[in-house]
């Protein structure tokens, strides 16, 4: 899966995307994935109660999800209002289009 291409920490990521953090802080993000196929480090988003069972399963690092379903995330929560416009935000800090000279 992609490798991001800044330094960021979960509480970093946070405050970037305008979400409530439950859970460390400290949590280098170094990718992101799906929540079946993510792993150590990786940032993921649910959105869709279909795929509750891979959100409780999930390895990632941390996830981008709605309150209601942050009591079934094992990882750290990233909660927001919406799920989708905040994984579009957290994309475009963790993967910045490159500088033109």
């Amino acid at each position: 899966m992609p490798r991001v291409h800044q330094n960021a920490t979960t509480a970093g990521l946070a405050a970037e995307i305008g979400a409530d953090l439950r859970g460390d802080g400290d949590i280098a993000i170094t990718g992101v994935s799906t929540l079946e196929g993510a792993g150590p480090g990786d940032l993921t988003f649910f959105a869709s109660r279909r795929y509750r069972q891979q959100l409780e399963a999930t390895e990632a690092a941390a996830v981008i999800l709605p309150a209601d379903a942050a009591e079934a995330c094992a990882a750290a929560a990233l909660v927001v209002a919406n799920p989708y416009a905040a994984w579009a935000r957290a994309l475009a800090y963790l993967f910045p289009p490159p500088e033109l000279e």
